[in-house]
């Protein structure tokens, strides 16, 4: 291995990745291998995206290796060389990895908005995973957003889109808050082909009804085929309660109600090893979204505040921060809870921080 030159270890990396075999120590090293200074001058534009998806792929975290190969990819002679896949790949690796770098970012952007016939070479997974990444990493404005719109409305893009594609870039775009009626409508239809319906999973149901909830749109066709791909069993029982708790807001944000998905999503959410992982934020978010529809029964309601109490932190010694007093007050203030306890801490913490709570949107699409 002390042979290997840049070529090698990206290979070796793409291939384990690839095969789905992580064998951390193995990559350790090739990973310090890729750091000798002879080797990591000889990465190409493809080696450092293949490096990046590859470590992505395999949830292998080397920050040096990353920030390493991100100031690679900076270099002129290899910037200038980046084409669309190098692009969607680098992208995705650093928002599946949780990580970024901002000046990367925005030289890849940057590219993007100067030479707009590099975006029409990117074909569906490149320009799907490009726009997911980027509005997850933050690094992504309306032009750019508008130019992607553009190229997955090609023909030959769009009609190539999975449910996954479809979830993921209109969760994007709500993410982002941009909405693009002609993109948005095209993403619905596509959704209507039963070739794309069928493969609808939890992820995408609640992504999906998330993103039009999140942007306004009521796709009274798109939102009836979201409910019955829900109500098939083996979907239903898949449902974590994050997505039981955006599929709902979704639907409720529109003022759309389906009594029998409603009455299903209720009767997953009370399920004991669902329930005793809802988060705050997830509580607060079906119980508004139950409420509003006017679904919200005594059953799930009492199971949902008696959640919402577990949760309520023992002890309120230190300051809350400013995150923790938003989620809280607002799941008190929805659950109808006046609890002077949470009270109190909260006005402690308020006074401590001189900060006055914001309100903050409850709500959060996932890839």
């Amino acid at each position: 291995l002390d042979q290997f030159n840049a070529q090698h270890v990206t290979n070796t990396l793409w291939a384990i990745a690839k095969l789905g075999i992580v064998k951390t120590d193995f990559m350790s090293y090739l990973a310090q291998r890729a750091l000798c200074p002879e080797v990591l001058s000889n990465f190409t534009a493809q080696g450092v995206a293949n490096t990046i998806w590859a470590c992505a792929k395999a949830g292998f975290v080397h920050l040096e290796l990353m920030q390493a190969l991100g100031q690679r990819a900076l270099h002129p002679q290899v910037l200038c060389t980046f084409i669309s896949q190098n692009i969607s790949n680098i992208a995705w690796g650093w928002a599946k990895l949780g990580l970024t770098d901002v000046t990367l970012m925005h030289a890849l952007t940057s590219r993007l908005t100067a030479e707009p016939s590099l975006l029409h070479t990117f074909n569906t997974v490149e320009v799907a995973n490009a726009i997911w990444a980027f509005a997850r990493l933050g690094i992504i404005d309306r032009e750019l957003l508008t130019a992607f719109a553009a190229r997955v409305l090609h023909p030959s893009v769009l009609s190539k889109y999975t449910s996954q594609d479809l979830g993921n870039t209109s969760w994007a775009f709500a993410k982002v808050g941009v909405l693009h009626e002609p993109l948005m409508e095209a993403l619905a239809d596509r959704a209507l082909c039963p070739d794309v319906s069928v493969t609808l999973n939890t992820q995408n149901i609640a992504n999906i009804a998330w993103a039009y909830g999140r942007l306004g749109i009521r796709n009274v066709k798109l939102l009836e085929v979201l409910a019955q791909s829900s109500l098939c069993r083996p979907v239903m029982y898949r449902f974590r309660p994050q997505q039981i708790s955006n599929t709902a807001w979704g639907f409720a944000a529109v003022g759309y109600l389906h009594r029998p998905l409603m009455r299903a999503l209720g009767q997953r959410m009370v399920c004991p090893t669902i329930l005793s992982a809802c988060t705050l934020t997830d509580v607060a978010n079906t119980m508004w979204a139950f409420a509003i529809l006017g679904v919200l029964s005594p059953q799930l309601r009492a199971k949902l505040q008696h959640r919402a109490i577990t949760l309520l932190p023992e002890s309120f010694c230190d300051p809350m921060s400013d995150q923790d007093m938003s989620t809280i007050s607002s799941c008190y203030a929805k659950l109808g809870i006046a609890n002077s306890k949470l009270l109190n801490a909260m006005g402690r913490s308020a006074v401590e921080s001189s900060v006055i709570p914001q309100p903050t949107l409850l709500n959060d699409g996932e890839e």
